[in-house]
């Protein structure tokens, strides 16, 4: 499917969509974290199209799965920055999902592998908020999370393989080291 033999399948894809979360959420730099998280929007963007693809869809089929991926909440955001930064905005009589995308900083409270919440240790971060068409606010954690769940629902109803379940966590999980 890929001229880069690494992605030959979804689940490859998919894999890749985790990776650029995983990146995306433990940048600490602006800049990069803008190339990651553009990348997680593009690649997940991009996972529809390997879909229909892998599963030979046509016609009404193929239209009934732009359907499903455009009126889902979390793929159509990734779907709306994706193609706003590509293009910078969408086709005439296109609406977006997301009207902003604005450099905010997170504080992050770890938790310890025993279960508890340490306060004393909080991290700033830099991060994004995502501003949907309607006005609402959505935090780059939600959406990294959420869209890689609504990709696990879709390969489940379309039977097309997939990692198991709590690989979407891995993009969270990090190592924390007292000064």
């Amino acid at each position: 499917m890929s001229v880069i033999r690494t992605y030959e399948t979804p689940s490859d894809l998919f894999m890749k969509l985790i990776r650029e979360g995983r990146r995306t959420w433990g940048c600490t730099q602006l800049e990069d974290k803008a190339d990651h998280f553009f990348n997680f929007c593009i690649t997940s963007l991009s996972l529809r199209d390997w879909c229909i693809e892998e599963l030979k869809l046509t016609g009404k089929d193929k239209d009934d799965f732009f359907k499903l991926h455009s009126s889902n909440e979390w793929l159509n955001y990734c779907g709306s920055i994706a193609n706003s930064s590509k293009h910078f905005a969408l086709k005439a009589g296109r609406k977006s999902a997301v009207s902003s995308v604005n450099n905010t900083v997170d504080s992050l409270v770890p938790i310890f592998p025993d279960g508890a919440w340490h306060d004393e240790v909080k991290i700033e971060r830099v991060s994004f908020e995502i501003t949907t068409s309607d006005g609402e606010s959505k935090g780059l954690m939600l959406l990294l999370f959420w869209t890689c769940y609504e990709w696990e629902k879709i390969f489940d109803q379309y039977s097309i393989r997939r990692p198991h379940d709590n690989i979407k966590v891995s993009m969270f999980v990090e190592m924390y080291y007292p000064s």
